[in-house]
């Protein structure tokens, strides 16, 4: 009986062991099928970082070749260009109505979201007939590609028994000759050596 009873309990010992040996490898192969589960997802995720990347890439290049001649030259010399804006002013029709332009601030660079050198004028005239209003307008916003402008204010005003006066602040946003260090601070890299 003694034997049986060692027997019976022996028994009960290696089958408890064989359902827990059995629930380990259970358990272990759940968490081998959820771990390969989030590997896929994540190779999966990558795959498709990788595609997006190469998709903007891609846009990005073709946004390159789009970028006129005259952004690529003013970023290699900007004060050329201001001054080729101001060469442009003086050859409009401000002078003959009694017109005249200033510079209202001192040049500001702000390098969001690209880097502009941004310079604000003060352009004042009077006009007889409105055409001659379009024309110097026309003459001043034609350009907008060599020359880019932001209209902050346009103001016509009657003057009694005068001219109307108009009040016309522009910006305008050169791209900025992009310094070394800015550059290096912008990209993030450093400068290996010396």
């Amino acid at each position: 009986m003694r034997v049986k009873l060692i027997l019976f309990f022996v028994g009960v010992l290696v089958l408890s062991q064989m359902i827990i040996y059995a629930q380990i490898l259970n358990k272990n192969d759940q968490q081998w099928n959820v771990a390969l589960q989030d590997i896929d997802a994540r190779i999966t995720n990558h795959k498709n970082d990788i595609i997006t990347a190469r998709q903007q890439v891609k846009i990005m290049e073709r946004n390159k070749r789009n970028v006129p001649v005259a952004i690529i030259e003013g970023v290699k010399d900007p004060e050329k260009k201001f001054l080729q804006f101001l060469d442009y002013m003086d050859n409009s029709e401000l002078g003959s109505m009694q017109g005249s332009y200033s510079i209202a601030a001192k040049p500001t660079i702000k390098y969001q979201p690209v880097p502009l050198q941004k310079t604000d004028f003060t352009i004042q005239f009077q006009f007889i007939k409105p055409t001659k209003l379009e024309s110097i307008l026309g003459y001043l916003l034609d350009q907008q590609q060599e020359y880019p402008l932001k209209v902050n204010r346009l103001e016509i005003k009657r003057v009694p028994k005068n001219k109307p006066q108009v009040y016309l602040d522009v910006s305008l946003l050169l791209p900025a000759k992009i310094q070394d260090s800015q550059l290096k601070q912008d990209t993030g890299s450093k400068e290996i050596g010396g």
